[in-house]
């Protein structure tokens, strides 16, 4: 008895330090935000001790719709976002993850954007320079599939990313552009970022909780331009509270991947000593990014996704499935920072196994060594039995165990990094749970019914506790 009354003399003590703090950094102006790594250290070890003593928060693992073309989101109901949004409501989750692409041109080879557009469907791949009927479009097609993803109760999440629209084999992690300077017509905010947010406020009418990622996986933009960033998400948050969500209810992040987070510099990008290599050439980093800046956005963020696909052991522990935070969490330090002294909440933005060989996209692994070691490789293109990696037993096994210890995981909400969410990767070969129209064919399908049950009743259950 007497522990626990001290148990929870503890926890009231902590909870009131943290609520006598809050009012001050609310006054206080976004300049003034910038904390010390010391006191990032002690927001830190706090939130651990609060976790510690309040327990576990179990979470559910929810399905990303992963939107490609402009055909993607036109023809209403019978749109495949509609569909594919349907058929994320099998597996019982709390939240739909609207992924949407758009497509960059980068003409002269330097890692530097030339121009903005998007590609009309998997038959028409060719790429079109965006304008504001283009914007327009996209932005009508995306609010009535969200809509009707509200009406079937879910919330709403997204995250936009851009892909090489010519194919060249440019990493978007590395390109860098301004999300408020033109690249064509259009700039990225009224191309993309806008259009979005306009469909997020016409479809929220339950005005719940929105989670809005400003970009994906693009680590040098945030890093070289994070002024303009800090633009864009003031912008977002007016525009969806101007369909009556609460502002406060308008969450809005930034994703960035397991590994080389700032995408810099250029020349230093695929190191596969990277870490050590940038804090040895740590003067080219402070000579082209302001770091002050920098921390100041990640500051005033609402969370932090992470892509979750860094290598893990052939026979992982809970504390694998970490690996890719606490890679993040590591490099964050280089620039005074770490991800639970931020004190932001965290999520998976994408999370699964690829099943690929290598980063020609086209071959199964061999193993399920293979499997583990690169989850960030899939295979590529329609479903088709050959190419499936899935149909190797030895692969299909350890994606079950996978799948099996990320539920366990999940009920944990965390271990060392307290989890806010976790967001399947749904497309070609990580599309375990069929969602993507290009997962299946009448050749078969990369939906494996083990996971499929596995996540769904996972879902339930954390439904059930939370009432």
């Amino acid at each position: 008895m007497a522990a626990r009354i001290l148990l929870l003399v503890l926890v009231a003590a902590l909870v009131a330090a943290v609520a006598a703090q809050e009012p001050a950094e609310q006054v206080q102006p976004a300049d003034a935000n910038l904390i010390t790594a010391e006191q990032q250290m002690q927001r830190g070890q706090e939130m651990a001790a609060k976790r510690q003593l309040l327990g576990y928060k179990p979470i559910p693992i929810d399905v990303s719709v992963v939107l490609l073309f402009m055909s993607d989101v036109e023809g209403g109901e019978n749109s495949p976002c509609v569909q594919m949004m349907k058929r994320a409501l099998e597996f019982k989750g709390r939240a739909i993850n609207f992924f949407v692409t758009a497509y960059y041109a980068d003409y002269n080879g330097d890692n530097r954007v030339d121009g903005l557009g998007y590609k009309q469907s998997h038959l028409e791949k060719s790429f079109r320079a965006f304008n504001w009927d283009a914007a327009y479009r996209f932005s009508k097609g995306l609010t009535y599939c969200m809509k009707r993803a509200v009406d079937n109760n879910m919330y709403i999440v997204t995250h936009i990313h851009l892909d090489d629209g010519y194919d060249k084999g440019t990493w978007r992690n590395g390109v860098i552009f301004n999300p408020n300077q033109k690249y064509g017509a259009l700039t990225f905010w009224e191309a993309v970022g806008k259009p979005t947010a306009l469909a997020i406020k016409d479809a929220n009418y339950k005005k719940r909780d929105v989670y809005y990622a400003m970009q994906a996986e693009m680590g040098a933009t945030l890093f070289y331009h994070p002024a303009a960033w800090s633009s864009v998400m003031s912008m977002v948050k007016s525009v969806i509270a101007q369909g009556g969500t609460p502002r406060n209810r308008v969450k809005v992040g930034v994703n960035i991947n397991w590994e080389k987070i700032c995408g810099c510099p250029a020349e230093l990008l695929y190191s596969v000593y990277y870490y050590n290599d940038v804090r040895n050439n740590w003067w080219k980093v402070q000579n082209s990014i302001n770091i002050p800046q920098v921390r100041r956005l990640f500051q005033n963020v609402d969370f932090i996704g992470v892509s979750a696909y860094a290598g893990m052991p052939r026979y992982p522990t809970l504390s694998d499935l970490e690996t890719s935070l606490s890679r993040v969490d590591q490099e964050l330090g280089l620039f005074g920072m770490s991800l639970n002294g931020l004190g932001k909440e965290i999520i998976y933005s994408e999370y699964g196994l690829g099943g690929g060989q290598s980063n020609d996209y086209k071959t199964p692994a061999q193993s399920a060594y293979n499997v583990a070691a690169s989850p960030y490789w899939g295979v590529s293109g329609v479903y088709t039995p050959k190419m499936d990696p899935w149909q190797n037993s030895e692969n299909r096994q350890f994606m079950h165990s996978y799948y099996q210890l990320t539920t366990e995981y999940a009920k944990r909400g965390g271990i060392k990094y307290p989890l806010n969410g976790i967001f399947m990767w749904n497309i070609i070969s990580y599309d375990v749970l069929g969602v993507h129209y290009l997962s299946s064919t009448n050749q078969g399908s990369y939906r494996d019914n083990t996971v499929t049950a596995m996540i769904t009743r996972h879902n339930a259950g954390v439904r059930n506790l939370r009432g």
